[in-house]
C-alpha cells in the first residue's frame, strides 16, 4: 500500500464560499521543511477548477521533482517523475491522524508576514489530540479545496476547510506534535499571476 503523508499545509479558511469559481490562476512557491530537516521546494499551479503541486528537494545524486494532480474522475492522484506517471487509488492513501476532535482559533494582532495585494492575512491555532498549528491565510488565492478533501487524508487544515466549503490558502505554518516537537514548517516564497499551461495538470 502507498502511503503518501501529505502534511504540506496545515491551514484553515475563513473566507468565501464554495458557490463559486476560483478566481485565481497562477503559482505559489513555498518551502517545507519536515521533522527530520528535509526541506522541500513546493510549487503549486492552480487554474480555475483545477490544482497541481510539485516537490523537488536537492542531494548527492541531483535534484529530484515529482508532480502531484488530483484526478477526481477516477479518484485517483496522478504522480509524474520525469517521464513516469503513476496513478495511485485513494484508498491507497493511508491517514496518520484523527481530526474528529479538531479545534481552532482566530489569533488576533500577529503581525502579517506576507500580505498580498490589498488583503490582510488571518493567523489561526489549530489543535487536535495530535497536532498543534500556527497558520497565516490569505483570501487573495481562492482555491476551493472542498472538492479535494480525499486527496488530502493527513492534513487536518484541509480537513476543515474541506468540511466548511470555504476558499483561501495557506501562506506560512508551522506544525508540531504535543510535545512541541517539529512535525512541519512551511513557508511561503513568492506568488505568480500567470496563464498556466494545461499540461502541468496531466
Amino acid at each position: 500500500m502507498y502511503k503518501i503523508t501529505l502534511l504540506l499545509f496545515f491551514f484553515i479558511a475563513t473566507f468565501g464560499t464554495a458557490a463559486t469559481a476560483q478566481t485565481f490562476e497562477g503559482t505559489v512557491q513555498m518551502q517545507q521543511e519536515t521533522a527530520n530537516g528535509i526541506i522541500y521546494d513546493v510549487t503549486w499551479y492552480i487554474k480555475k477548477d483545477k490544482i497541481a503541486f510539485e516537490i523537488s528537494s536537492a542531494s548527492a545524486r541531483g535534484t529530484s521533482v515529482v508532480r502531484f494532480v488530483p484526478q477526481k474522475k477516477s479518484s485517483s492522484i496522478l504522480m509524474i517523475t520525469g517521464d513516469t506517471k503513476k496513478e495511485i487509488a485513494l484508498s491507497d492513501i493511508s491517514t496518520d491522524y484523527n481530526f474528529g476532535n479538531i479545534q481552532t482559533q482566530e489569533v488576533a494582532g500577529e503581525k502579517n508576514d506576507y500580505t498580498l495585494y490589498s488583503n490582510k492575512n488571518t493567523h489561526y491555532k489549530i489543535s487536535t489530540t495530535d497536532v498543534v498549528a500556527q497558520i497565516e491565510v490569505s483570501s487573495e488565492i481562492d482555491v476551493n479545496f472542498s472538492e479535494y478533501a480525499e486527496f488530502f487524508k493527513n492534513d487536518c487544515g484541509m480537513y476543515i476547510l474541506a468540511n466548511s466549503k470555504k476558499k483561501g490558502f495557506p501562506i506560512n505554518s508551522v506544525a508540531t506534535d504535543i510535545e512541541g516537537n517539529l512535525i512541519s514548517k512551511t513557508t511561503f516564497r513568492s506568488m505568480q499571476k500567470m496563464t498556466i499551461d494545461d499540461s502541468k495538470f496531466n
